[in-house]
């Protein structure tokens, strides 16, 4: 095993036809796109379970969400990829504040350190307002006292511009993150770090800084949330929108870029977003899907065993993210993982790469080349389209081409009773069995990001 540090930042909500070194023609990115400069930028990259709640776990279980009975980390040993490293002797550092992502859901397992929802506290004025709603649950109450208590809220969380920022915010995240990193290259003892960044997520800060940066000017009507701005079928983004999510990704960057220069040289580091954003072309703001605007994410590593370049022969995904990062430091990979090493280049284009969501209605999907196949399990819908891997999915042409729907679906079948016959355990499923089962934090938490009502 190599003395050879690891980090991992995953970026939520993360498309990567927002990002610099993907084409896109704004300055969202200048840190991931020096980065890029140094390391391995694999073009074809997806996003298999397209949904915080499944990204991750398919990250950090290196096993299709399907596979896992529930939300979160399996109690099993052996599956976790922090755990990975704990028994190959390494520090273990987790930090992030998403609900999803918390003790709740078993993400501490294995971590020595991990500063999640819980330990990040936010507002009193929150706290009291979550706490009355759950004891009177009063309509009157909620228009009356708890609507001007938010909107109080919001306006003790804008600072002497007026810029909004929420409670938490990436760089209060990467503090902790940073401070926990330093100690360890001061010891000179490896760790395994896991960052996750939450500003390119609702409710949007105003970062005037990084509007400034991408517009020139700072003129423009702030959108903190855009639920109720986003109109289903629209082809672009608004500007207002763009401009606001565009911002937020800078300011994720900024906090990259600080940890890209407090880490080593040496260390291996890779960075991703756990899936992309939806602005109303194929489903509402924010709706999870197996769409394009979902499912295609950044992923650049850097590691002494991958050629630096850009990778665009074949695709990749989250599943190949865990066994890399161990085999980078010749550590056991867990046999329950299904995902490939990326230093295995023997790949092919048409490797299948599958999706999946259990939540609202289940889908499944593959992509097999230019062709990918969608399936909605309750109503029995599906969908074909035809384009490379950069292109929108632009128009169903399943009734054009019954055979490459046929084909396609067979692979998903296969696929999806693959995953029935090798199952990895069971996880916690609280949010959909009840939200009793969650601590008040994440509750509030998940309330905040607009998982719960």
């Amino acid at each position: 095993m190599e003395n050879r540090s690891v980090v991992l930042v995953t970026v939520d909500c993360l498309r990567s036809d927002h990002v610099g070194c993907y084409g896109y023609d704004r300055p969202t990115t200048p840190n991931i796109d020096e980065f890029a400069e140094e390391s391995t930028l694999f073009e074809r990259s997806f996003s298999n379970g397209p949904g915080t709640r499944w990204a991750l776990q398919t990250i950090h279980a290196g096993a299709w969400p399907d596979q896992i009975d529930g939300l979160g980390i399996p109690e099993e040993r052996g599956v976790a990829l922090a755990e990975q490293f704990k028994q190959a002797g390494y520090a273990t550092g987790g930090f992030g504040k998403n609900g999803f992502l918390t003790r709740d859901y078993n993400y501490d397992k294995a971590f020595d350190c991990y500063y999640g929802v819980q330990e990040f506290k936010d507002h009193p004025l929150k706290r009291t307002g979550v706490a009355l709603n759950e004891k009177l649950q009063s309509d009157f109450v909620r228009e009356k006292v708890l609507a001007p208590m938010h909107n109080l809220l919001k306006k003790a969380q804008e600072d002497d511009d007026g810029q909004y920022r929420p409670h938490t915010t990436d760089e209060e995240v990467c503090g902790h993150a940073l401070d926990w990193i330093q100690d360890k290259e001061r010891s000179n003892e490896p760790y395994f770090a896991w960052i996750h960044l939450m500003d390119a997520h609702t409710p949007y800060g105003r970062w005037n800084e990084h509007l400034e940066a991408l517009r020139g000017d700072t003129d423009i009507e702030h959108v903190i949330d855009p639920h109720g701005v986003v109109e289903l079928g629209e082809a672009s983004v608004q500007q207002k929108v763009r401009d606001a999510y565009d911002s937020g990704i800078r300011s994720a960057d900024e906090e990259i870029g600080k940890i890209l220069d407090t880490v080593s040289d040496d260390a291996t580091v890779a960075i991703t977003g756990d899936h992309g954003e939806e602005f109303g072309r194929y489903k509402g703001f924010h709706t999870a899907s197996l769409y394009s605007s979902m499912t295609r994410v950044p992923l650049l590593v850097r590691s002494p065993d991958l050629e630096q370049g850009r990778v665009d022969e074949y695709p990749v995904q989250h599943l190949d993210i865990p066994p890399t990062l161990v085999a980078d430091v010749n550590a056991q990979p867990s046999n329950h993982w299904v995902g490939d090493t990326l230093q295995e280049t023997d790949r092919g284009n048409d490797t299948p790469i599958h999706f999946s969501l259990t939540e609202p209605d289940p889908e499944q999907a593959v992509r097999v080349g230019e062709w990918k196949y969608i399936h909605v399990e309750d109503t029995g819908e599906e969908e074909l389209y035809r384009g490379s891997y950069d292109e929108p999915d632009d128009e169903d042409i399943s009734d054009e081409h019954p055979e490459k729907l046929a084909e396609l679906r067979e692979i998903a079948e296969d696929h999806a009773e693959w995953m029935q016959r090798n199952k990895v355990g069971k996880a916690n499923a609280a949010l959909e069995d009840g939200q009793d089962e969650l601590s008040d934090a994440v509750r509030d938490n998940l309330e905040e990001l607009g998982y719960i009502e």
